[in-house]
């Protein structure tokens, strides 16, 4: 009787800790749904989807297209093209058991969706590595055919294939790539684009560690200096910044060495004064020394440099250093958590450091977010710009203005540092 009562009093937990865990997911569910805007729903979404063990949870999502994509999802994960059965439109349902079952033929069934069915033929060819499929891909000229040789020769490593793709741009960014993905610098030589070849040299320098190969460089300083810094630090040698002609390339040099090591006694070697507080900023916050930021030159990076120690630190008595009340307000604004709601920039009252605080937050920390109140379109771009690069984020270079510089920034932003 007793060995009867314990089996039933575990079933009865048993059920109650499943029922409690299908409420806790139909939690989350309305928790995702009521996030806005719809970029950070689709995120939370997304998060739920990967701990998902089952396509019960996918019927209470109330969204069709996100209840069809966690439909998908599953039966991927689970490898059970039978879950795309629960798909009602036939596009999507073909769609998702081709990338289940691995079977192009199905993606031919897409009728009426141009654009579903050649997604469906690029990654069935990025999962099974038949490039023949890419020519099967209708799209917008020859656009989508080109993309979709890049991304089966990258993956799989097939120098040869970029040959197929027409758009010059795209087929040496696969030959760079791949380069950089097998870490053999004779394949950039393929390449025509100094930028592009640059950065191919830099890349497979800094994952070999072989400074020699940043001489083969032969466009701008930015891609030389990086190079040089980069490789210097990690093995530790100094001299390779000394040995640099051009000033603008031994302080980006410096600046990078510094940086990367902690060693603030690098910095006052930069002539280049956003650089050097660009270098005494980032060795005072790694090692939260609070004498480092009175070496900042400018103002307002000195401000913000005591305000994030003091955060670090959890020591709001740090801000007392501050003898202007604009400096000691920004300090307190990243300490305090309340006035961090509002913005650090947002409370400093004097126009003229309120617009500087958004520009240098923006170009110098990385917070792209702070640019969008510049005035200035050039400033604006530039404060987009520094961002993109700080943060080695290519997408914040499409929010800049000017074409020119939007490019500069894309190439810029994603050299390895």
């Amino acid at each position: 009787m007793q060995i009867v009562k314990a089996i039933s009093l575990l079933a009865l937990i048993v059920l109650i800790a499943g029922c409690t865990e299908d409420e806790r997911l139909i939690e989350k569910i309305v928790d995702c749904e009521e996030i806005s805007p719809r970029q950070y729903s689709v995120l939370c979404f997304e998060r739920l989807f990967d701990r998902m063990e089952d396509s019960s949870g996918c019927d209470e999502i109330r969204n069709r297209v996100v209840r069809y994509e966690c439909f998908q999802k599953i039966a991927l994960k689970k490898g059970n093209h039978s879950v795309c059965e629960k798909i009602l439109y036939d596009m999507e349902r073909y769609y998702c058991m081709a990338l289940v079952q691995k079977d192009n033929l199905l993606c031919e069934k897409i009728d009426g969706n141009d654009w579903l069915r050649d997604k469906c033929l690029e990654r069935i060819a990025l999962d099974t590595g038949n490039w023949k499929l890419c020519e099967q891909i209708s799209g917008q000229g020859r656009w989508d055919n080109d993309l979709c040789y890049e991304k089966v020769a990258v993956k799989a490593r097939i120098f040869p294939l970029c040959r197929n793709i027409e758009d010059k741009k795209i087929r040496e960014r696969c030959f760079a790539d791949i380069a950089v993905n097998l870490t053999d610098p004779r394949y950039c030589e393929n390449i025509t684009n100094m930028d592009v070849r640059d950065k191919c040299y830099v890349d497979i320098a800094v994952k070999l560690v072989n400074q020699s190969l940043c001489r083969n460089i032969v466009g701008g300083f930015e891609y030389m200096s990086d190079c040089h810094a980069v490789v210097a630090t990690r093995i530790d040698n100094l001299t390779l910044c000394n040995m640099m002609p051009q000033k603008n390339l031994r302080d980006a040099c410096y600046e990078g060495y510094g940086r990367s090591s902690n060693d603030h006694r690098i910095c006052n070697q930069i002539i280049d004064l956003e650089g050097r507080d660009r270098c005494w900023y980032s060795i005072a916050l790694n090692q939260s020394i609070i004498e480092y930021c009175s070496n900042l030159n400018n103002k307002l990076l000195r401000y913000v440099c005591y305000g994030s120690i003091a955060s670090d630190l959890k020591n709001y008595s740090i801000c007392s250093i501050i003898e202007d009340e604009d400096g000691r307000a920004t300090c307190h604004g990243i300490v305090d958590l309340e006035f961090e709601k509002l913005g650090v920039c947002s409370i400093i009252k004097n126009p003229e450091l309120k617009y500087r605080c958004y520009s240098i937050r923006g170009r110098l920390m990385g917070e792209p977010d702070m640019c969008d109140d510049i005035i200035s379109d050039d400033i604006r771009d530039g404060c987009y710009k520094g961002a993109a690069i700080v943060l080695r984020n290519a997408s914040i270079c499409d929010l800049i203005g000017n074409q020119d510089e939007r490019g500069d920034c894309g190439t810029k932003a994603t050299i390895e540092r």
